[in-house]
């Protein structure tokens, strides 16, 4: 079976090296980040319309890019700086090894977390397995940071584990720089008191946007922070691929559909758009509060990690298909609980569908929308609402994630006397730091 997977993830791999081809080289989503470093290099507004910015350093395209301005913030352009000196298709070559770089990183690091040994060739191995994983797949097609936010995201828990605070802080600084990436994992250490990790996450992420504003100026950055961001969330943020909680009002109240991306459309189940902000408005807050409360009961520091994942992608105010890379750590999380209760059956089988369902390629199921709907002439096909819901099944399966690492965590507790050691033991609790 595990020959099965490497082997499709072998050929999913060498399907990737097609997008490195014209003209589908220039739909990849890294387009907005080497504009970006240009944009810098040249002392140019980095966050013109990436469609302005194209035409400006890589001249007439054979596709349509993004009419609006880049969604990633100003210390993204620290990591991408480099890649502005040579041209954007071998750009984009660097920037898939990279990626690939990251991704068996962050194998053997969630492998350390679960200490077991590993060797090189293994870790190949499961890095082109986890390529057979369609948002893995689709992350390195398009060109996306979540293999970067993985290995950093799983070097923040490996420290944790080590209860090395300060570098845990550090690592996590850097998530919520690149992407505001890890916000319900930072509330949660600062309701712990984890004063030294909180300080350490602040005073990283402060001192890369420090070093943003000498490269791109005080006033770009302010300006991205307080208008652009803002600017591009109601583009996105009824989508009918946007699996984020904060989509879920709009869905219901005003319709599902992007003025930006004309895929889908479907009407709302009650127009009613004051609600629909309210709504999505209280759905992500109850929802982080609720997480936040569950990560503080579990007996099993991992478990609140776990959770904490989870919930940042579900939290993040526009998430794709994509960002589920990220649930690799908290389905790791399950798997070592699952090996604490002897893998149970039935509990196997729940976490095997979970997997599956995050693993639904977003382009089939799109296709699947579609064949419910009738195309219109502004291009968008017009659906039924609970065909617009569809897209939510990736929620569904990070909710019922959360649920099943909350089980376990409390199974594994009443079935067996785990003994956990002193660096777990202080990594949440009020036990004095060392």
């Amino acid at each position: 079976m595990l020959l099965i997977v490497v082997l499709a993830g072998l050929f999913q791999l060498g399907l990737t090296l097609r997008s490195l081809t014209v003209p589908d080289v220039y739909r990849k989503d890294f387009i907005q980040e080497y504009l970006l470093a240009r944009a810098v290099v040249a002392h140019a507004d980095p966050y013109l319309p990436v469609s302005t910015l194209a035409d400006q350093f890589l001249g007439v395209l054979p596709v349509p890019v993004f009419p609006h301005a880049t969604p990633h913030p100003p210390p993204v352009a620290l990591f991408t700086l480099p890649l502005a000196l040579v041209r954007y298709e071998t750009a984009a070559t660097l920037w898939l090894a990279f990626e690939l770089f990251c991704l068996c990183g962050s194998a053997w690091l969630l492998v350390a977390c679960i200490q077991r040994r590993s060797s090189w060739g293994t870790l190949v191995l499961l890095t082109a397995a986890t390529v057979a994983w369609a948002p893995v797949y689709v992350g390195l097609v398009v060109g996306q940071l979540m293999t970067l936010l993985l290995l950093l995201l799983s070097g923040c828990w490996l420290a944790l584990r080590r209860n090395k605070q300060r570098l845990a802080g550090a690592l996590l600084g850097l998530t919520l720089a690149l992407k505001l990436m890890g916000i319900p994992l930072l509330l949660f250490f600062v309701v712990s008191k984890r004063w030294r990790t909180v300080v350490s996450a602040v005073v990283t992420a402060g001192c890369v946007n420090l070093v943003s504003i000498f490269l791109i100026g005080f006033d770009r950055v302010i300006s991205y922070y307080l208008t652009v961001s803002g600017a591009l969330f109601p583009l996105y943020r009824s989508a009918v691929h946007n699996i984020s909680l904060w989509s879920i009002g709009w869905r219901l109240f005003d319709g599902t559909g992007s003025p930006v991306d004309l895929s889908i459309k479907a009407p709302p189940l009650a127009h009613a758009p004051v609600v629909a902000a309210l709504v999505s408005a209280i759905v992500p807050i109850a929802f982080l509060s609720i997480g936040i409360a569950m990560a503080l009961r579990c007996r099993n520091t991992d478990t609140s990690f776990g959770i904490l994942v989870a919930a940042s992608v579900l939290f993040h105010p526009v998430a794709w298909s994509h960002y589920l890379v990220l649930m690799a750590i908290p389905m790791v999380v399950a798997i070592q609980q699952l090996e604490k209760l002897k893998f149970p059956g039935r509990e196997c089988f729940i976490l095997l569908g979970v997997m599956l369902v995050l693993g639904i390629p977003s382009l089939q199921l799109h296709d699947f929308q579609v064949s419910f709907g009738e195309l219109q002439k502004s291009g968008a096909t017009a659906v039924p609402f609970i065909v617009g819901l569809f897209g939510l099944v990736y929620s569904i399966g990070i909710l019922i994630l959360i649920s099943l690492l909350w089980y376990f965590d409390q199974s594994v507790t009443a079935s067996v006397p785990v003994r956990v050691p002193s660096a777990n033991r202080t990594l949440f609790g009020r036990t004095r730091e060392a």
